[in-house]
């Protein structure tokens, strides 16, 4: 067993030029980083990963070990992130038409988002489906209309820790 004088620090977590980056949160020196391939809307960090919601539509969450750097995979949103919360060891993205609950270790727990179940030519019909984390079926709200321009799109409040979106984006 090691001992330490002074345990390990988490690194400072930043976007800037492009980058996703760790800097050292006393002296500003770069611990590592790595090019985002789409625009960062939102970044959290939980235990030994960085969670990073693309801006895109639909939204994906990139994975990336917190100490250095590397990609360890990224999970399919299915629609536009707009919220993030940290809850103990877990993470929860919401967005107007779905939520995407994980681990700490980016495992998915589980996904809801919007289905289309019938096409038509002016319109069809869209569910809202829940699934666990091996795509199964929890529950399914039938022929949601897509939300849209909602101010509670993605508002999510677990005990006392509330996400909310950005309402000037």
């Amino acid at each position: 067993m090691v001992h330490r004088e002074r345990p390990l620090q988490s690194p400072l977590i930043t976007v800037l030029v492009g980058y996703l980056m760790a800097l050292d949160p006393e002296r500003g020196t770069l611990v590592w980083s790595q090019p985002m391939p789409a625009p960062p809307y939102r970044v959290v960090a939980v235990d030994r990963l960085v969670f990073v919601a693309t801006r895109a539509e639909p939204s994906c969450v990139l994975l990336f070990d917190l100490h250095t750097g590397t990609p360890r995979g990224e999970v399919e949103a299915g629609f536009k992130i707009r919220t993030a919360l940290v809850h103990r060891d877990r993470v929860y993205f919401g967005g107007a038409t779905g939520m995407l609950a994980l681990r700490a270790d980016g495992t998915v727990l589980f996904h809801a988002a919007p289905e289309v179940m019938e096409k038509g030519w002016v319109s069809g019909s869209v569910d809202l489906v829940m699934k666990d984390g091996a795509s199964r079926d929890l529950w399914r709200q039938p022929r949601i209309q897509e939300a849209v321009g909602d101010a509670a799109d993605g508002l999510i409040v677990l005990c006392e820790a509330a996400a909310q979106p950005d309402f000037d984006s």
